[in-house]
């Protein structure tokens, strides 16, 4: 019981005066959000009275959610869990509770033109005191869980002139800050002596939309020559970047928030471009057939498929001797970093063992 009321002190999320203390025990201060299911919060309130004897005629509990869009503010106000008390006496109580939040709300999220919060409001009357009604406020951290996004393509190849056959591949297109993408690159040369990759570059690109309006950050994951054929690159996706040394670049999750006066979109995508070039030759070289020979010997049943499925790039109206970009981008959706946490099962009745089993209700 002691351990309970110091831990809600060192928090400075509670009421304190000469006559009693009061705060709020959560099970979890992190909710994790599912779609079309309705996610539950329980805790309990913790009451200690320091005097023989006061009255309290009543204690609320209430579940808020505040989104603030530019100048715009809506609140989402839940229904109070209230206590009729009365007289009670020195002691601790406490006060259980569950609400349920809406799987499809907005997760909390920061941003210098939005802003999304929940907090646990209470509220506590004491006619004895000199503020006859007292409240205090405690935070909760609303987390979206992985949703996977529309059915697209994240793999793309193609035959390159009859020179190069290349797969692209994105293996995770739900990332979290701080986690990693992994991309797969595959190349089957056709005639090593016949062109050259001068560079791979991998970009994450952050679109931030308000009305009309589009702002673009791009983040360069990796760019350079490739090592080989074949590279699997697994890069780190941080919370923000120094862009030419002077600029931050700050990622976001993907989000959608709408209110009266609008909507903010915030959507990421990944990037993936090849600058090949091809090498003119006067004839055929002998290498060529050689490396193409031992190339058919060695491929997997992966390069074989690609291989005849794999149709020509169309380049018309490009130069030869210019050298080309081959791209692939595809859409990505980027969550908090606590989202990965989501897959456990949430915090259930058994948890109450946190709880003294004796509590009592004062009223």
């Amino acid at each position: 019981m002691s351990h309970l009321i110091s831990q809600l002190l060192q928090k400075r999320q509670f009421i304190s005066n000469r006559s009693y203390e009061l705060g709020v025990q959560l099970l979890d201060r992190k909710v994790f959000l599912k779609p079309d299911t309705m996610v539950p919060i329980r805790g309990c309130l913790v009451l200690r009275i320091k005097k023989k004897q006061i009255n309290i005629p009543s204690l609320t509990v209430q579940l808020i959610g505040k989104t603030q869009l530019d100048k715009s503010t809506e609140i989402q106000i839940n229904p109070k869990r209230q206590w009729h008390c009365n007289w009670m006496e020195q002691g601790t109580y406490y006060f259980p509770f569950e609400f349920l939040l809406d799987g499809n709300v907005p997760q909390s999220f920061s941003h210098h033109i939005a802003n999304v919060s929940y907090f646990l409001q209470i509220e506590i009357i004491n006619p004895g005191s000199t503020f006859k009604v007292q409240t205090c406020r405690t935070l909760l951290t609303v987390v979206k869980c992985q949703v996977y996004p529309e059915v697209e393509d994240s793999i793309a190849f193609g035959n390159w002139r009859n020179l190069l056959i290349y797969r692209m591949s994105v293996n995770n297109k739900t990332i979290y800050l701080g986690d990693f993408i992994r991309i797969n690159l595959k190349f089957i040369p056709l005639h090593y002596d016949r062109y050259k990759i001068h560079r791979v570059k991998i970009t994450l690109v952050q679109h931030t939309q308000r009305e009309r309006k589009v702002h673009k950050d791009k983040v360069p994951l990796y760019n350079r020559e490739p090592p080989g054929n074949d590279l699997e690159l697994k890069l780190p996706i941080e919370t923000g970047y120094i862009k030419f040394k002077k600029n931050n670049v700050l990622l976001y999750p993907s989000i959608t928030l709408s209110n009266t006066d609008g909507v903010l979109e915030i959507s990421h995508k990944v990037e993936i471009s090849l600058l090949v070039e091809e090498i003119s030759c006067s004839q055929k070289s002998p290498l060529s057939s050689i490396c193409s020979e031992s190339t058919k010997s060695s491929q997997s049943i992966d390069d074989d498929w690609t291989m005849s499925n794999a149709s020509m790039i169309d380049e018309a109206g490009t130069l030869r001797n210019k050298r080309i970009q081959l791209t692939m981008s595809t859409k990505l959706q980027v969550l908090r970093h606590e989202s990965h946490l989501g897959i456990e099962p949430p915090p259930s009745y058994n948890y109450t063992l946190k709880f003294p089993p004796d509590y009592s209700m004062g009223c």
